[in-house]
């Protein structure tokens, strides 16, 4: 999900629990601003269990809890992050933790404490995550954490192993990519930016790619890429990176980047 300064705005004058900054109604203030914010570059916003704001920056992660500003960041004396460039976030209140998606790993905050836990992409290590570079974080409805990342798939978290179930996608039927489209680098469609579960099979879950739609069978392990079996779609889409996917009972609404 991706925020401009105005819409982050927006989205927090309508929050109760921040009634103080209604006065700023009618007035179009960066969030840089109103937070002191150096860099207003946000990837995403969230709120927690306890009405806390969560934005997600290229300089760290930012709480505001009503009255104040905390600023996380990665340092040389503070390894809460590992990176300053957090691009998703991932608010679980079963567990009273944040996911946060970042640009060298996966972390896991507990925001109590100030502790986290962090994940990187070991090549060694097969069930480490995939890619440093992780670029959404999903629960879906049976409880399960996905992350997607830049070029490597999607993972799966397992909780009774604290490791994670990587998923590599190959078209069906040919030995590489190209073989469909010879413009066409392979490592696109490993790159995910988006995870939604069908809302009317459990078992689907529906990624957003640079390629198109891209469909993901939990229970058998496979992938679906729709343009590999039927190149007319491309005409449906002007562009076939898409950004944003809804369920909509049984069909889907899509945003791609045109």
């Amino acid at each position: 999900m991706r925020w401009t300064n105005l819409l982050l705005l927006l989205y927090l004058l309508q929050v109760p629990a921040l009634g103080q900054l209604h006065e700023y109604a009618g007035y179009i203030t960066p969030i840089s601003e109103l937070f002191d914010i150096e860099n207003g570059n946000f990837h995403d916003i969230q709120e927690d269990w306890n009405g806390f704001m969560w934005m997600a920056t290229n300089d760290g992660l930012y709480r505001f809890d009503g009255t104040t500003v905390k600023h996380f960041t990665h340092s040389r004396t503070d390894s809460l992050l590992p990176h300053n460039q957090v691009l998703d976030i991932l608010v679980d209140p079963d567990n009273e933790e944040i996911w946060l998606g970042t640009a060298l790993g996966l972390c896991r905050l507990d925001p109590a404490n100030e502790t986290s836990v962090i994940y990187q992409s070991k090549y060694e290590d097969p069930n480490s995550i995939g890619d440093n570079i992780v670029r959404y974080v999903y629960k879906d409805r049976q409880g399960q954490i996905w992350a997607s990342s830049f070029t490597q798939g999607i993972s799966l978290y397992r909780p009774e192993t604290d490791d994670f179930q990587n998923f590599h996608f190959n078209v069906p039927g040919v030995d590489s990519i190209q073989e469909v489209d010879p413009t066409i680098n392979e490592s696109r469609l490993n790159s995910h930016r988006f995870i939604i579960q069908d809302d009317v099979n459990d078992n689907i879950l529906w990624l957003a790619s640079p390629l198109g739609l891209v469909s993901f069978n939990k229970e058998a392990a496979t992938f679906s890429w729709p343009w590999a079996r039927h190149p007319q779609l491309t005409a449906l889409f002007p562009n076939n990176s898409v950004n944003v996917i809804h369920p909509m009972s049984g069909q889907l609404l899509v945003g791609t980047l045109d």
